[in-house]
């Protein structure tokens, strides 16, 4: 969603509202920083603990029971003039789509990396993908308690970010113990004391080295702006406005990233990360877009999550982009054009709610009112917009769900169009001719967390088996001249009756079922052609070897013979079923596996081992270009191994490495994989199922 950064905001009062997203590593502690924030702000008497299930914005009981989040946060903390709004987005893979959606309606990004664990995968992801954000950004160094080499971290920032990292503060640590920090641009020290920051006199001993540290933020903040640069050269020396509104500029242009230190279980740093959130944090984003007839800025709002409430009920969070809340209730999605009205806006702090006051542009609103469209989507009170609409990645993961129960099937699909609503990168397909749905999305950790809430949430007894390959089963030769007939009498006379004769051929699998009748209509009425045809594609349905669906046949009909009175369309199928499977019996079949053509996108660094990787698991390179950072491989794969590349690229590079597959063709299993086949579920599943032949 493109944005312009000009500062100010478009239609309605101007107010000093800050939104900004806490991104990170999973355990890098950015809720529990959220708590230490919003005890700073005064929101609550006393910061929870995550460890102890009790914190504000983790609050259902997927996230208590596992001590991380499962679900984007949101809460607004009054700081001073200002208003920040706050965004928590988890850190964990099974949730990165309602991540970046919900960051998308931020303008600011807090990057939370644990002072301990360093630059973890998961941390060096969020940075990178920081890095390749419109939007500011600042580091939060968390766990201080536990800090190791921070001078040496922050080093690492700066070489993985391409810019320099400026730290704004020196930590101060007492007898290995972090008390506070140095604040170079107020020049002060600020203590731990009674749980708050204290102010007070630099200690001697770190006097010089946060003079150092000073002079390189404030060369830092110079840059940022030519007046300000002018004079610093002038002064050597800049005040205290002037150094934020130097650092805020650079910070926007890109040249910088700003650095400050916590330890958010002890409750250090809470106050001078608002403060610096207010001071460099954009204003809310003012969007050029058309006026409606009275003059009035259009008002524009996107779709950033949606959330269950205490009760189950669910409920979307929006960003107000531009203009202020309508007073008609009606919004329309400019996606899809549809209108929902919306009666109430709230404004919420986890579970808590509170009616929104004349919320504009940046501010962050709640509406229990059901709208047309998922998360992602912008809605408007004007004439419909041409905007860029965010949409997920193809699926990466595949899950085959089973119900033990049939008639409880059709409470799966509600459940799953409830997690859909929650996660739009979710979807799914029935898997017919076999019972089960194929449960897609970008991770197996995202599938994996979807089937934990089908069974806590909603109380369905789901059975979750790695997805079904669609193995095929083709014929190994050409067989001439089989019968079918169905004959019935009653008192020795012929009731029902009809029968033909079959021929088949093995052709490419892709051509599916290729049909030709070579008798006469004055041997055989052509009503009875096409029903022969039909009994003959039913026989397709199960295979001899391992009772998957036949592909790959061309069928003849060469000769057939009918009763004028009792032959019906009816008999001549069945006579045409039972003569495809005779043939198929006689013809005998191979098994054959889907494959797929594969593009596979990793940073440039690892394509040495994704090239390993997919040679190890019988794909076939067939192109690869390098653009800039990364490689593109096009490949050919079994989808038999697609099932486990997502994981694989995980261990690769952790976020940084995706893939695009489409269905390509079949080719024979290799023989020492088809004892495992005939072994597996989905041949047994074929093979058990009642009427196997007969669409779900």
């Amino acid at each position: 969603m493109g944005t312009s950064r000009s500062g100010g905001q478009a239609g309605g009062r101007v107010t000093a509202a800050r939104t900004v997203g806490l991104t990170g590593h999973r355990s890098a502690g950015k809720t529990q920083l959220a708590e230490m924030l919003l005890a700073a702000g005064g929101v609550v008497r006393e910061a929870g603990r995550v460890d102890a299930g009790d914190t504000l914005l983790d609050t259902t009981p997927e996230e208590r029971a596992r001590h991380m989040s499962l679900w984007p946060g949101f809460a607004w903390i009054p700081w001073g003039d200002a208003v920040v709004e706050l965004v928590d987005t988890p850190g964990t893979g099974a949730c990165a789509w309602p991540a970046e959606l919900a960051r998308l309606g931020t303008d600011l990004g807090l990057l939370v990396i644990s002072a301990p664990d360093g630059l973890e995968r998961g941390a060096l992801a969020a940075l990178r993908e920081a890095v390749n954000d419109d939007r500011p950004w600042m580091v939060v160094i968390n766990k201080m308690d536990r800090a190791r080499d921070t001078a040496g971290l922050v080093e690492a920032i700066g070489a993985a970010a391409r810019r320099k990292a400026v730290p704004l503060q020196l930590p101060w640590q007492e007898g290995g113990r972090f008390v506070g920090v140095i604040d170079l641009i107020g020049w002060r020290s600020l203590r731990l004391e009674a749980g708050a920051l204290v102010p007070g006199e630099i200690p001697a001993g770190l006097v010089n080295p946060a003079r150092a540290a000073r002079e390189a933020m404030l060369e830092a903040a110079a840059l940022g702006d030519e007046a300000i640069l002018e004079q610093y050269l002038e002064m050597l020396d800049l005040g205290v406005e002037d150094t934020w509104r130097g650092l805020r500029a650079a910070m926007e242009a890109g040249h910088i990233v700003g650095v400050l230190y916590a330890s958010a279980l002890e409750g250090v740093g809470g106050g001078p990360i608002l403060d610096a959130i207010v001071r460099l944090g954009p204003e809310p984003t003012a969007w050029q877009v058309p006026a409606d007839a009275s003059g009035r800025p259009q008002f524009v709002a996107q779709w950033l999550a949606t959330l269950l409430d205490e009760d189950g009920a669910p409920y979307s969070v929006h960003r107000v982009w531009h203009g202020v809340i309508p007073a008609n209730p009606a919004w329309t999605n400019v996606r899809t054009g549809e209108s929902g009205k919306v009666r109430k806006l709230y404004r919420v702090r986890g579970p808590r709610r509170a009616l929104a006051q004349h919320p504009g542009a940046g501010s962050l609103v709640a509406v229990w009112d059901e709208l047309p469209g998922l998360a992602g989507d912008t809605f408007t009170d004007g004439p419909r917009l041409t905007m860029a609409i965010p949409r997920p990645r193809p699926p990466m993961a595949w899950l085959w769900l089973r119900m033990d129960r049939a008639h409880e099937e059709e409470k799966l699909l509600v459940a799953l169009a409830a997690l859909r609503r929650i996660d739009p990168s979710l979807s799914w397909s029935d898997e017919a001719p076999y019972d089960g749905l194929r449960l897609a999305g970008r991770s197996p950790a995202q599938l994996q967390l979807a089937v934990d809430r089908l069974r806590e949430r909603f109380g369905l007894a789901v059975r979750a088996e790695p997805a079904l390959v669609r193995y095929r089963e083709r014929p190994a030769r050409s067989i001439e001249g089989v019968m079918g007939v169905h004959l019935k009498q009653s008192g020795g006379d012929v009731a029902e009756y009809g029968e033909c004769v079959l021929s088949i051929a093995p052709v490419a699998p892709e051509l599916g079922f290729v049909w030709r009748c070579d008798v006469d209509e004055e041997d055989l009425p052509r009503r009875f052609h096409a029903a022969i045809a039909e009994g003959a594609r039913r026989g397709l349905a199960r295979g001899p070897v391992a009772g998957f669906p036949v592909i790959g046949v061309s069928a003849r009909c060469t000769a057939g013979e009918y009763d004028a009175l009792e032959s019906t369309e009816a008999h001549f199928e069945l006579a045409g079923e039972r003569a495809m499977a005779a043939a198929l019996e006689r013809a005998g079949t191979e098994v054959v596996e889907p494959w797929s053509d594969v593009r596979v996108e990793a940073p440039s660094e690892h394509v040495g081992a994704l090239l390993a990787d997919l040679s190890a698991h019988r794909a076939r390179v067939v192109g690869l270009s390098v653009e800039e950072e990364r490689t593109v491989v096009e490949a050919q794969s079994p989808d038999r191994e697609l099932r486990t590349l997502a994981s694989r690229l995980e261990a690769i590079d952790a976020g940084r490495c995706w893939f695009v597959a489409h269905s390509s063709h079949h080719e024979r299993l290799p023989a020492d994989l088809l004892p495992e086949v005939l072994a597996g579920g989905a041949a047994r599943a074929a093979r058990g199922r009642l009427n196997p032949g007969e669409p779900r």
